[in-house]
């Protein structure tokens, strides 16, 4: 029955090159993304911080906004330093909470990035009218616009963190 099914099924073999031919860049970037988060997350989720990674995604919007506010553009490095900026200040605000008061760690998580997140969208909403920010191609990403500085820049990250991480667990 299953062979039956996928029988049934328009299958062409040519569209298996399509990713690597007509979006490699995007598709190289997206294999350098997954590759470095998927490390990442291996300890993020041994150390019980798995909504770390939810939540510095989200905590980051506020550091985009003041970001492209302050710079009036869109540019990769400007905004990447915002998120930077943003999501150490989450991390910090998160240490801060979860010592200096009764909430545990996952608990201080929770409280540091809603706030961040309701504060970017507070941000965004109070934006001039007429200014082109197009949030949803934020939150969700447009793989198919990822240029040859974005696929440079991600290479860098992948790296730095890739050994990083080789050179911190080879004790």
């Amino acid at each position: 029955m299953i062979l039956a099914t996928l029988a049934q099924l328009d299958f062409e073999p040519s569209m298996w090159k399509v990713p690597l031919s007509l979006y490699w860049m995007s598709t190289a970037t997206s294999v350098l993304v997954g590759m470095t988060c998927g490390v990442l997350g291996c300890y993020i989720v041994l150390r019980r911080m798995a909504l770390i990674g939810d939540a510095l995604s989200h905590a980051i919007l506020p550091g985009v906004v003041i970001a492209f506010l302050v710079t009036q553009t869109t540019g990769i490095l400007g905004l990447l330093f915002g998120a930077l900026l943003a999501g150490l200040t989450t991390a910090v605000l998160i240490n801060l909470v979860s010592h200096h008061s009764r909430a545990k760690e996952d608990s201080a998580i929770g409280i540091v990035f809603t706030a961040f997140f309701a504060l970017g969208l507070v941000l965004i909403s109070n934006l001039p009218r007429g200014t082109h920010f197009d949030l949803k191609c934020f939150v969700y990403g447009y793989p198919e616009a990822v240029g040859t500085a974005d696929l440079v820049l991600m290479a860098i990250v992948a790296a730095v963190v890739l050994i990083s991480i080789a050179l911190l667990t080879t004790r």
